[in-house]
């Protein structure tokens, strides 16, 4: 069911009467970056090398920081249902399970055009957790992570590309996917 249409598209999708995922795709906007927040932007993000290069050749040449942005957020409401199925936004992540235990290693899969994403980098931030952990995907868009303690977390990662359309800019997804560690007694 489509709740706004103008620039976020927000839907709800049950697949199974015990599994709920809501889902919401920003549509993309233009960003410049002033050259002293880019670093702490590509350590939030911790893209691959190639982009640092990029950004001191950027620097060199006195050509800012212009990005293409998008959001693409995901949230499973319900745990029971076993693995997430893909929903109808450009960016996604599949947890193989809605909602884990603590201390059980939940593998997950990053999408992009439903094709899986390589050498992605995904941080688990959790709000007991000050601290976030970091992995990066497969060839096949797939990594695990144990979950350490019970609770609400996120998956976040930024897909940085690129532009093939504007030189010397680039296109971004940040996607995310929010779920409840579950306590080792109730799941």
């Amino acid at each position: 069911r489509v709740l706004r249409e103008t620039p976020v598209a927000l839907r709800l999708q049950a697949p199974t009467a015990d599994a709920l995922t809501c889902w919401a795709q920003q549509s993309s906007f233009e960003v410049e970056l002033a050259a002293d927040k880019v670093a702490l932007y590509l350590r939030e993000i911790n893209p691959p090398a190639w982009v640092h290069d990029e950004w001191a050749r950027l620097q060199a040449a006195g050509l800012p920081w212009k990005e293409r942005y998008a959001k693409h957020a995901r949230i499973e409401l319900r745990g029971a249902g076993g693995p997430a199925r893909p929903v109808a936004m450009a960016m996604d992540v599949l947890l193989d399970e809605r909602a884990p235990s603590v201390g059980q290693t939940l593998g997950f899969q990053v999408l992009r055009d439903g094709q899986p994403v390589p050498d992605q980098a995904v941080e688990l931030r959790g709000e007991m957790s000050p601290l976030g952990l970091w992995r990066r995907t497969d060839a096949q868009g797939r990594a695990s992570i144990a979950v350490p303690l019970p609770g609400r977390w996120v998956l976040r990662g930024t897909d940085l590309r690129r532009s093939q359309n504007m030189p010397d800019q680039f296109d971004s997804r940040f996607f995310n996917v929010a779920f409840e560690g579950l306590p080792r007694d109730t799941a």
